[in-house]
Parts: C-alpha cells; structure tokens; sequence
C-alpha cells in the first residue's frame, strides 16, 4: 500500500542522522561488554534470567525480557560491534512500526490522509528519537511491531480461534520484550469491538448472533490475559523478583503518576527539553487527584460523544488511544516512584495513544462539521497533500538534533546540562561528564547537590569517594566507593575505586576477599590485576612476626 510505504519512508529520512551514533549508557553493558551474548551458552542464561542479570554490570531490576535479551544476542551475531548496522536496526524497526500503525488506522475505517498525517506525525516526532537513536530502544520498537502486527492479523482473522490464538501469543511475546505491553489483551478486546461494529453495520444481528459476539469477544480477552498469567508464572518459576514492591506512601505514589503524566503530555505537544532522565517530583495528593481526574473527564468526553453520534469505530480507536495513554502515565508513574527518576523514552507509546486519540476525533469533528462540496474552494484541494506533508516536515530539524544527542555518552550529557541545568538528574549528568574529564573538583559540587536532591540514590557516592580518595581522604571514601561497588559490580570504574580506598587504609584482607567475589563473576580485569600487585607488595613489606 502506497500510504504504508510512504510513511516507513519518510520514518527513515526522519531519524537518518542516528545511524552515525555509537554506543551509549546501557548500550554498554547489556551489548558491547556483555559475555553472554557472544557464546550458545550465554543465550541459555539471558533466555532465563533477569535481563541486568545476565549482562556485563549485573543487578536485579526485575525485569524480564528474554525476547530483548534474544535480540541483542542475533544482532551480535550478525552486527558484531558495529554500531552503524545496530543502529540501522533500530531505525528500520521504527519504519516497520510506522508503517503498522499506518495500515492498522487505514484498516480500522479510519481515512487514507488522517491516518497518513498521524502516522507521519509519529515518525517524524523528536521524541521518537529516544527510542530509534537508543539501541536499547528497540524493546519498545519490537513490542509495538508484535502489538500492531497481532491487531492486523485479529481484525483480518475470520476463525474465532485463530483470532484468540493470536491475542494469546501476542500478548505473549509483547510482554517478553517489555512488561508495559501486558497492556496487550485490553488492547485487543478493544480491536474485537472494532469487528463486532463491522458486522453490525454489515448486517442485522439476531440476539443469538449479539450473544455469540459477545462470547468471542471474551475469549480474545481471556486468552490475553492467559498469556499475562503464563509469563508471570515463568517469571515465579524462575525466581524473578517482583516488580512492584510494598509502597508505603501511596500519596507519593498519585503525586508521580501525575507528574508523569504532565512530563509525558508536555513531550508530546512541546518536545523541546527532553532529556535522558528527569527527577519525579511528586505533585500535592489534592493537585494529583484533580489533575488526574480532570484528565479522564477530558478524554472520556469526546469518546461518549462519538459513541452517541454513533462513530463506533472511531469511539472504539479514541478509547484505545485514551488507554495507551493513561497506562503509560500510571506504569511509569510507579517506575518514577520507586526510583525517583522518569525518563522521556516513555513518550514514545504515549504518542501512540495521543494521535489514535486525535486521529479519530479530528475526522469525526471533519466529517459532522465540514461545508458542502458546493461551498468549498476548489483550488485548496490540490493543496491538501502538500499541508499533510509539510506539517510533519516541520519537525524535522528538532528530530535531527535530538538523534544527534545520542550521539555520545558525553553529548546526552552536554544536552541534560543545556536543557535542562535546575534537575538535580542534569547535574549528576554534568558531574559524570566532568569526572570523565578527571576534574573532581568540579564535579564534586554538583555530586553533593544530587545526593542532597536524591538520597536514595547511590550514584553520587562514586562521584563524592572519588573526590575524598584524591583528596587524601580514603578512609572516608571507603564507605561510599564500596557501597556503591557492591550495588553494582559491574561497574569497573567503582570497582578499582573501592580496591584502591581500601588498599589505601589497609584492609587487605576485605580487598582480596572482594577480589576473589568479583573474579568468580567477571574473571581477571585490569584493576583486580592490580589490586593484586598491590597486596602482594604489601605482604613482602610486612614485617615478620
């Protein structure tokens, strides 16, 4: 279909400038330094295991995704450590899921140049450069192309089991590149009311023939929650950890759900100041409730309006759009409450929901309000294209640079700083860029800034050891490099920082009892090497007893 192929198109030229970029942030240790995506074997442990687990840098986030863990390992196997052809990867995906999203609106009923302007809107959007530019984006990438491809298929399917067999296995796979997708069996109980609207209008349903409808739909929606059930059961059995835990505070909680949703609505209208990580400060609970609730007023009115007007499939895609976007705000509200961080990668599936939720009721608005044929200026016609291409086009430049950002670790860095110089997350970016450079005294300020800001968080402890440990100051330093080596082992900048603190005050027998846990997990590297000189230097000086 020319529409579909437009769009992919036109995703491609958007996000061009990507394919230049290296490696960035988590790009390191889930791919480039990652042993297990290098042997057969490593892919039996990324295949059943926590996807930080298996990876260079191991920790427990919960999260598994053995369909991204297998991506990374066939794209090894194919790419190498070529970041030009992964990330060529990433941004045919994007095409491919843009071109989806367009022939899912088309197919639904929706027009040709609607669905073309959204779509286009989509591809070109700078906020999707946080997901195309960043390897580690392609979770998101694959499990929209499963979502849309499985919803293509249902509506295409005739056969009542071959429809649940799809939601069933889409649900599935959906959820084992991102558990955000367990949004999936909704989803698709929403596209079985999209086929129940086409057989009404297409004939006059008995009551037995409403009953049985309603039969199937539950089904599609039973299967995809059957498959939710299935991969938390394989998650049980694998002993993956919870992904939400007890929440003490459920008012903080509110308070980030909103403040995500105000991060996620200002991306999608103004994408001016995105940036890698943003800190979630938690709005009032009264602020919260009204915001949120005055939200779903908002959406849900127009959807009770199409429905009235007897737009179903136009309610039924403007519900869909109102869902994708209202679980967006509310999964990574809990995510920005656990870890006080939201990122602008989210805005990607909130964009989906927007435009399906703007699509619908833009046409409906057009097709109940529109001037006869009669009274319209024939010479705009010819135009009407043109408008639909050069409204996308405008954010070109925007999306340009954005991929650009993404250039380098230091580059993100340098744009957190720009953008964005009051969050206390852009000053932690700054400080990591400033320690790259070897200058801990500046950095040290900003370190302490983020430590004030985000207690709970262990990140600054390597930037603050790192200045005491210069400062002549090690055994102050030992407490923060160590803690924050024993949180994350794998990284080896904190590792020969700890080493070195503790070699520093003498407690030799704590460095090499770390040593000989960190050669277990990771084998010989350069700073455990030495580390060892240096004890066994130590033991010859010792004096006899």
């Amino acid at each position: 279909m020319l529409a579909v192929l437009l769009t992919s198109v036109l995703a491609i030229l958007g996000h061009l400038p990507s394919i230049t970029n290296g490696f960035v942030i988590d790009d390191f240790p889930l791919l480039v330094h990652n042993p297990h995506v290098r042997t057969l074997r490593g892919l039996f442990v990324i295949l059943r295991s926590d996807l930080f687990v298996a990876s260079a840098e191991p920790r427990a986030f919960s999260y598994y995704r053995p369909l991204s863990g297998l991506s990374y390992w066939v794209t090894w196997q194919a790419f190498g450590d070529n970041p030009t052809l992964h990330h060529v990867f990433n941004l045919g995906l994007h095409a491919v899921v843009v071109g989806c999203f367009t022939h899912f609106m088309i197919r639904s009923g929706l027009r040709i140049y609607t669905s073309m302007l959204a779509a286009s809107l989509f591809a070109i959007h700078p906020a999707t450069a946080d997901i195309v530019a960043y390897l580690g984006g392609r979770q998101d990438l694959l499990g929209w192309v499963t979502i849309f491809v499985s919803a293509i298929l249902i509506l295409r399917c005739k056969n009542f089991w071959a429809q649940a067999s799809v939601a069933f296995f889409g649900s599935l796979c959906a959820g084992f590149f991102r558990e955000y997708f367990w949004i999936a069996p909704l989803l698709f109980f929403g596209i079985f009311e999209l086929i129940s609207g086409e057989r009404q209008a297409s004939s006059d349903s008995s009551t037995k023939e409403a009953r049985r409808g309603n039969k199937q739909r539950a089904w599609v929606l039973v299967a995809g929650i059957l498959a939710v059930l299935v991969s938390l059961g394989i998650r049980n059995v694998l002993g993956i950890g919870q992904l939400v835990n007890e929440w003490n505070d459920s008012t903080m909680v509110m308070g980030c759900v909103g403040s995500t949703a105000l991060r996620l609505i200002h991306n999608t209208v103004a994408p001016t100041d995105l940036a890698l990580n943003v800190s979630c400060t938690p709005l009032a609970d009264t602020t919260a409730w009204l915001l949120l609730g005055g939200g779903a007023l908002v959406l849900l009115a127009p959807v009770v309006w199409l429905a009235k007007t007897n737009a179903r499939t136009k309610a039924v895609l403007a519900c869909a759009g109102v869902f994708i976007m209202a679980s967006g705000a509310v999964i990574h509200g809990f995510h920005g409450a656990r870890y006080g961080v939201i990122s602008d990668r989210y805005t990607y599936s909130f964009l989906v929901g927007a435009l399906l939720f703007a699509a619908s009721l833009t046409e409906h608005v057009h097709q109940r309000f529109r001037l006869p044929a009669r009274a319209k200026p024939s010479l705009l016609r010819p135009l009407v294209p043109w408008i639909l291409l050069a409204t996308p086009l405008s954010l070109l430049p925007l999306t340009w640079a954005r991929d650009q950002d993404w250039k380098s670790d230091t580059t993100l860095q340098i744009a957190m700083w720009r953008d964005r110089p009051h969050d206390p997350e852009s000053q932690y970016a700054e400080a990591l860029r400033l320690i790259d450079q070897g200058d801990y005294e500046a950095a040290y300020p900003l370190c302490v800034a983020y430590r004030n800001a985000a207690p709970q968080a262990e990140r600054a402890s390597l930037c603050i050891a790192g200045y005491l440990y210069l400062k002549g100051r090690a055994e102050e330093a030992v407490p923060l490099a160590c803690h924050f080596a024993r949180t994350r082992p794998g990284n080896v900048q904190g590792r020969h920082l700890c080493l070195s603190c503790l070699l520093a005050t003498g407690r030799a027998e704590e460095a090499t009892a770390l040593i000989s846990d960190w050669k277990a997990m990771f084998g010989e590297s350069s700073e455990m090497i030495e580390a060892q000189e240096v004890l066994q230097r130590m033991k010859q000086q010792a004096p006899a007893p």
